[in-house]
């Protein structure tokens, strides 16, 4: 805090003097309190308390709702000539506690010399909790009290009004009030942003979303976690814009108003508060204007500022969960190294929404179900920066009913002009564009309505991938007979068997990871093609629009996933039996394993139940994707904490069986017994601790493709098979080997149980539930093929999915709700064969 801007605001009115504080943000502004103003005859700004000497001031500016004003002064009288403007910032919306000060002249500073009573300059530090007095969004200051008051009729904080609030060397709020109810510890600060809206011409500033955002240093030796979040929504959107081919040839230039055009970054840094509406008609591009403005905002993004990360509305129930909530939600999901931070489950996301760390960019209002909207806008904040995107119509009829969006700017996609059309389909078709676009700008029947129908982004799109190969006029003749929606159906039928119409090739085949072929050789093929993935279109319908490889679990039937699971228990058991019986035969032991009454006949029974049980508990839950991270730190007490627990699990499993044999005097079986449950403890605690230590949920924001996060959990479980295998011969073996007499036996008993727990640990992880489960349901109903991921992939690349880092989603809604409604055109409707030197 610089001294010399620190002022008081001497006010003379009808019923006396009354005093304030302020501060000097400009060598001529002095920022206070407008309620100190009222009534004013004179204003006056006195430094350092001069109860003699002070400057004349006038009202320059004023928000008496906000209660901030600013007066103007002469610069050079009294004060420092050419002092330099003061920087302001912002503090977030959320949940956040900055450390502050304030400098004023209170009523319990007073003072008395030879000169008179003045008051003298206190400095208060303390710290901002955000959160607090939400609802009529003033800050809430913490500060040491005064010791007594001089006066117990008047607040000890009287003149302290107009005091400029300041984090670090910024100023965040102006004092107000004081509330003596609420103890002599706090007092009421009004925040920054009225008076740089309202006044920013006035102090050389263009608005609020340009202000720094004030927040925590991050915990030293630790990378910032929101830089790390930066890089990776970057790495995400330039992947994403890439595959939506939104570079090819060129960005297609959208149009909107008001604002410039072709610079959406522009007209976001033009609004006042960070708050923009995007609108626009079904199809009109929207979603990638709104993947465009965050690339950029990224793209000039300085350390320390918001991050915009695209969140799919349509995910979002309002009726069950806040919005941070379900922000945070989603963060986690998509950054599982999110979800634990600083050694606090679950607080590293919240936090960084608290601190006004994210940019939320919720893409797609109208996506929600219509009874949802008005709930969801509701739901939406009342202050701090967030893009929306909506369909004019949608949006308007959710405002209507839950009240519109304060302070927020909107403008509207008016699509792509004929001029931008024509110069476009020629360079990102084929050369038969050139005449249908000279055709399009004619009088022609069906010209003006096919031209209606290219009109938005979408549509353009379409029409560049159905018409790679074919005779691009046919167009002209749909919307001669049937007008822009018969177009606009048209395009959206024929997408499917066109891009199924040939092999990839050219950049779509380079970016594919299989060279698995999906393309369809005839109407038999297509037709099957064609019920895969409006089986697609289903499964993401019902978790609100996204495809993730190991939420397809969900989908399987629970009696097929109990069938299935409790099916490989028993494989398990009997493949145990077997492996037991094989090492009896080499060993040349005395004891049968699998004659009845021997010694795996309780195992064997034992293992008969765990499939039941198993099967009951595949019907449950569903594991998400995880990887292989060697990691000692921060896990060796959870490490140690399963091991104890599982060990304690695993000799509990044995404890009926000790009972039976301590009732029926068997001495000998319970020798066994418990050398068995001392190895199946150790092994149970063996195995959970060792995956501790080398498995950690995988981070979907650096995993770049559903693929990959497919192919590291396979690497995981495969480790995590060794892990088992390795744990249950050394702990079952190694016990029943100190026991010299039981050590084949040992081995035995190590020889079925190693299947068994493979099983169990198999079916506890997404991948190997993907493979033993959802593969074989979908695959023998027809719904998927086989090689599900390859399949995703493939989509990925003809355009029919798009991608949001290991999850995929439909190119756009209207797409998937048209593959809803009937299966795609016949091969025979749809464009011709593709020329062989043409890039798929």
């Amino acid at each position: 805090m610089d001294g010399r801007r620190v002022v008081q605001v001497r006010v003379t009115h009808d019923g006396g003097v009354r005093f304030g504080s302020g501060y000097r943000v400009t060598a001529g502004t002095v920022l206070t309190c407008a309620h100190l103003l009222a009534g004013a005859a004179t204003v006056e700004v006195v430094q350092d308390g001069d109860a003699a000497g002070g400057a004349p001031a006038r009202v320059a500016w004023r928000d008496d709702a906000a209660d901030v004003a600013l007066l103007g002064v002469d610069p050079g009288d009294p004060g420092e000539p050419g002092l330099a403007p003061c920087g302001f910032a912002r503090l977030p919306d959320g949940h956040a506690v900055v450390e502050v000060t304030a400098a004023g002249y209170p009523r319990w500073k007073l003072r008395r010399d030879a000169g008179g009573t003045y008051r003298d300059l206190h400095v208060a530090t303390g710290r901002v909790s955000t959160l607090a007095n939400r609802r009529s969004g003033r800050l809430e200051l913490t500060v040491e009290p005064p010791l007594e008051s001089p006066d117990a009729a008047v607040s000890p904080w009287e003149g302290m009004s107009g005091a400029a609030v300041l984090a670090g060397d910024r100023v965040v709020g102006v004092v107000v009030e004081h509330h003596r109810d609420e103890s002599a510890r706090r007092l009421t600060a009004a925040r920054v942003e009225p008076v740089v809206r309202g006044a920013g011409a006035l102090l050389g500033l263009s608005g609020t979303a340009g202000l720094p955002l004030v927040s925590a240093p991050p915990v030293d030796g630790e990378p910032p976690l929101v830089e790390q979040l930066a890089g990776r929504v970057h790495a995400e959107l330039d992947h994403e814009l890439d595959r939506l081919g939104v570079h090819r040839p060129y960005p297609l230039p959208v149009r909107w108003r008001p604002g410039p055009d072709g610079d959406i970054a522009g007209t976001y840094r033009g609004t006042t508060t960070g708050r923009l509406v995007i609108l626009g008609e079904p199809g009109g591009g929207k979603t990638v204007l709104a993947l465009r403005l965050a690339h950029a905002l990224l793209a000039e993004r300085r350390p320390g500022a918001p991050v915009p990360v695209v969140f799919a509305v349509r995910t979002w129930d309002p009726r069950t969960t806040a919005l941070d909530t379900w922000l945070a939600g989603a963060l986690t999901e998509r950054y599982p190294a999110l979800a634990d931070h600083r050694g606090v489950p679950g607080t590293a996301a919240q936090e960084l929404l608290d601190r006004g760390r994210v940019l939320p960019v919720l893409d797609g209002l109208d996506e929600l179900a219509p009874d949802l909207r008005a709930e969801a806008v509701k739901r939406l904040p009342g202050t701090g920066p967030m893009i929306l995107t909506s369909t004019a119509e949608a949006y308007r009829t959710a405002t209507e009913t839950a009240g519109r969006l304060h302070r927020v700017t909107h403008i509207t996609v008016t699509g792509v002009d004929r001029d931008e059309l024509a110069r476009y389909l020629p360079q990102a078709g084929t050369a038969g564009w050139a005449p249908v676009v000279a055709r399009l700008a004619g009088e022609e029947p069906g010209a003006a309505a096919a031209r209606d129908a290219l009109r938005t982004p979408l549509a353009i799109g379409l029409a560049r991938d159905v018409y790679r190969t074919g005779d691009p006029a046919r167009l002209l003749d749909t919307a001669a007979v049937g007008g822009r929606a018969a177009v606009e159906r048209h395009l959206v039928e024929a997408f499917l068997p066109a891009v199924y119409a040939e092999p990839l090739r050219g950049p779509a085949l380079r970016l594919r990871r299989s060279t698995r072929p999906w393309h369809a050789e005839d109407d038999v093929e297509l037709a099957v093609v064609g019920r895969q993935v409006r089986t697609l279109a289903r499964l993401a319908g019902r978790s609100r629009g996204v495809i993730a490889w190991w939420h397809l679990y969900g989908a399987v039937p629970p009696a097929f996933r109990m069938l299935a699971s409790g099916a490989a228990y028993l494989l398990a058991v009997a493949v145990g039996l077997l492996l037991a019986k094989a090492v009896q035969a080499v060993t040349g032991a005395g004891v049968d394993p699998v004659a009845p009454g021997g010694p795996l006949g309780a195992a064997a029974a034992i293992g008969a139940v765990a499939a039941v049980i198993g099967a009951v508990h595949a019907g449950r839950g569903t594991p998400g994707p995880v990887r292989t991270r060697l990691r000692f730190r921060g896990r060796t007490r959870a490490a140690l904490v399963k091991f104890g627990l599982m060990f304690l699990l695993g000799k509990a499993l044995l404890l009926p069986v000790k009972g039976f044999a301590l009732l029926t005097g068997r001495l000998d079986l319970l020798a066994l017994i418990v050398a068995l449950s001392w190895g199946t403890g150790l092994a149970f605690a063996g195995t959970f601790a060792l995956r501790g230590f080398v498995e950690a949920p995988a981070d979907l924001g650096t995993v770049p493709s559903a693929p990959a996060s497919y192919a590291a959990s396979r690497r995981s479980l495969a480790l995590t098979c060794a892990v088992v295998a390795a744990s249950t011969v050394v702990a079952i073996g190694g016990v029943f080997a100190i026991l010299r007499p039981f050590a084949v036996l040992g081995l035995m008993l190590a020889a079925f149980a190693t299947p068994v727990r493979l099983v169990v640990a198999v079916l506890d992880t997404a991948y190997g539930r993907c493979c033993l489960v959802t593969r074989p349901y979908f695959a023998l109903t027809g719904r998927l093929p086989w090689h599900t991921v390859d399949f995703l992939d493939d989509a990925l690349c003809r355009g029919v999915l798009r991608q949001s880092g290991a999850v995929y989603l439909f190119r756009h809604e209207r797409l998937r709700r048209a593959l809803l409604d009937g299966p795609p055109v016949p091969r025979q409707d749809a464009p011709g064969p593709a020329p062989a030197d043409r890039a798929g």
